[in-house]
């Protein structure tokens, strides 16, 4: 004989569509003190993408685009994309933004 067990669960906050995804904010006031400093956070990890991409060479100046390594582009991609997925991560929670872009390719 099995019994069941119901536990409810009251979550704070409110589900947020990105495209076909539905994430959650927590509105809790511990994720309110977190949510506050995501500007310093984001900027930490954005640091930290940029000392990953340290060896790589952006031009100071530019007159024509074809002069341009793929290789340059991709990594600068690369440093946008990882400062991106911090916020999306900071915000929505760690995995929010792979799981965003598990629908649509960035």
């Amino acid at each position: 004989m099995s019994n069941e067990i119901k536990i409810d669960i009251k979550r704070t906050g409110f589900p947020v569509k990105v495209g076909e995804v539905e994430l959650w904010f927590d509105s809790s006031i511990e994720n309110l003190r977190h949510f506050f400093n995501v500007e310093e956070i984001a900027q930490e990890k954005l640091r930290e993408a940029q000392e990953k991409a340290k060896h790589i060479h952006f031009p100071d100046e530019l007159e024509n685009i074809e002069d341009v390594e793929i290789e340059t582009v991709d990594a600068a991609l690369d440093v946008n994309k990882e400062y991106i997925a911090a916020q999306y991560d900071i915000v929505f929670g760690d995995g929010a933004f792979k799981k965003s872009t598990s629908i649509i390719q960035i």
